[in-house]
């Protein structure tokens, strides 16, 4: 596969960055936010030589651009997957449409690929400023970082509102746990071999009983994602 700095898009943090910026802004239209997979790339990738990689995903990213928002607002996220942050009068059929002509045109044998797009529409969410962000930066993450060979049109089939409304609502469940330090400390003993004398102790997560229903992985790992574990290694700190 070409590397991905081919296509001139921005890079999966760039975007998140990019789309978390604007959507915290709270000025002006927010537009929606749109992923575009093309199944087959691949292989397409595969039946051309290196220059003939390259200019395909250089003739990708303009077009990509071109319909973004501000023109700088699309992103790689993977191999076979972008995202677009683009105004909510794109004709996203034209967008497949055009990007189903350049593969096929540039493909030895004339396949090409199916493309497959979701739309986040960010207005119609109805969440609002740092919330709102970290939840659509959530969805964009998980969209990169589906397994590589995965199927995109599996990636991208599932309701993509539904998820960020989710994601949101546990956002606000650790910030909620996190300012209240509504959790308990187990106390670990790391001990000597030598002697068994207890050396430290490891302060280790424990979700109350009454609290949200969420195990300590869950709660680590999730908090990491949305960019809430400083926040939480504080509270801990804290608490400890």
């Amino acid at each position: 596969m070409p590397p991905a700095v081919a296509s001139g898009l921005l890079t999966t943090e760039s975007f998140t960055e990019s789309v978390k910026a604007q959507l915290e802004n709270g000025d002006g239209e927010k537009g929606e936010l749109s992923y575009i997979g093309l199944s087959g790339i691949r292989d397409v990738f595969a039946r051309l030589d290196e220059e003939g990689q390259e200019g395909l995903l250089r003739r990708l990213g303009i077009l990509l651009k071109s319909y973004s928002q501000g023109g700088d607002a699309a992103a790689q996220l993977a191999d076979d997957r972008f995202g677009l942050l683009h105004d909510p009068n794109l004709d996203l059929e034209t967008v497949e449409g055009q990007i189903t002509e350049f593969v096929r045109h540039a493909d030895p044998k004339g396949v090409g690929v199916a493309v497959k797009t979701n739309t986040v529409g960010v207005e119609s969410l109805d969440l609002k400023g740092e919330d709102a962000a970290q939840a659509i930066v959530y969805s964009i993450q998980q969209v990169a970082q589906a397994a590589p060979g995965t199927d995109i049109s599996k990636v991208l089939s599932s309701d993509l509102q539904e998820q960020v409304h989710k994601a949101a609502d546990k956002i606000a469940v650790v910030k909620s746990v996190i300012a209240s330090k509504e959790f308990d400390v187990a106390y670990q003993a790391i001990v000597s071999l030598e002697d068994r004398a207890p050396h430290h102790y490891e302060a280790l997560l424990r979700m109350q009983e009454s609290g949200p229903k969420m195990r300590q992985f869950e709660f680590v790992c999730f908090a990491e994602e949305v960019g809430q574990i400083t926040e939480f290694d504080l509270a801990m700190c804290e608490k400890v």
